[in-house]
């Protein structure tokens, strides 16, 4: 939902100042809810690309994606468990989606991971991440959208330690 000072808020961004609720309507508030941690998981608060796929891509897919990937990158933003078997595997499905080829459907990083070096040679750095290095990221969008997703409250409440 919302919230009536969402009709004031706004973002700078490099084109200019972005009104929010425009992109909250158009998004719907599922997606808009999942933004903070699409943002962080695409690489766009840091490098501005994950794994050599730029933001306007990992956009684009973000825009196609289903309600299992908006889902995983909600529950990001919560306090839950990142180890958690459906958030790893609806993030790998979104990873793989983002890698694969046009008219190839491949669910699973290490079978798209084979795939890409076998049939197309693709250098190292051109392969989707290991499953090990998609859940050393999981962990880290998950800190970053906590903390964004707190950015309202006038109490936030810290992570646990691991």
């Amino acid at each position: 939902m919302i919230s009536c000072d969402a009709k004031k808020t706004s973002i700078s961004v490099l084109s200019g100042v972005q009104q929010i609720k425009p992109l909250w309507i158009t998004l719907g508030p599922e997606k808009a809810k999942a933004l903070p941690a699409f943002h962080a998981f695409s690489g766009a608060d840091i490098t501005g690309r994950f794994s050599q796929i730029g933001t306007a891509s990992w956009f684009k897919l973000f825009l196609e994606s289903d309600d299992d990937a908006i889902r995983a990158l909600c529950m990001l933003r919560d306090d839950t468990d990142v180890t958690e078997d459906f958030l790893q595997l609806a993030l790998s499905r979104f990873v793989c989606n983002a890698y694969c080829p046009k008219g190839l459907q491949i669910s699973s990083i290490l079978d798209l991971r084979w795939h890409l070096f076998c049939k197309y040679m693709a250098e190292s750095e051109k392969l989707p991440p290991t499953m090990g290095a998609l859940k050393q990221h999981m962990l880290r969008t998950h800190v970053q959208a906590r903390v964004w997703g707190q950015a309202a409250h006038p109490k936030q409440v810290p992570l646990d330690p691991l």
